[in-house]
């Protein structure tokens, strides 16, 4: 069952930085440093997670398969993630052969987040530059800082 003990063990075998936060009741929200992710979305302690997550989490042999891949598909754990606008600027390199040029820059996941943690919030912060493309060509490159901070609030 993927429960938030089976995902926080794995993640601590196969050494990756991952921050849990407490929400109202018993419900928590697992956050990875690896793509700037929450990942999991749990209920209650026992409750499986509620966001889809990849088999890569079925084993820690599975999830170093995982993120060592070379067909381009590395970065897709699940969870929610952060995309950056223009995807179609930042994600494809040339728009007449879309399926065949399009792919997560690394820059943008799996990145290279910092994962902070207060008593009340967790925040992700990732400096990337993105290289964009129109028909093939190169346009320009933009450096963006993101910040992500997550935190519980009272329900409304």
């Amino acid at each position: 069952m993927t429960t938030l003990a089976h995902y926080t063990a794995l993640l601590e075998t196969v050494g990756e930085a991952f921050a849990v936060l407490p929400l109202t009741g018993d419900a928590s929200l697992l956050i990875t440093q690896r793509g700037g992710r929450v990942l999991g979305l749990f209920p209650t302690p026992e409750s499986p997670n509620l966001f889809w997550t990849s088999s890569a989490f079925d084993s820690p042999d599975a999830f170093n398969a995982f993120i060592n891949r070379t067909d381009g598909w590395y970065w897709n754990l699940g969870g929610d993630r952060v995309w950056i606008a223009p995807e179609i600027t930042y994600n494809v390199r040339d728009r007449r052969d879309f399926g065949g040029t399009w792919a997560i820059p690394r820059a943008m996941d799996p990145g290279s987040y910092t994962l902070t943690e207060t008593d009340s919030s967790v925040r992700l912060i990732a400096d990337m530059q993105l290289q964009g493309y129109q028909h093939g060509n190169p346009i320009a490159s933009a450096n963006v800082r993101l910040t992500r901070r997550i935190q519980s609030t009272q329900p409304p």
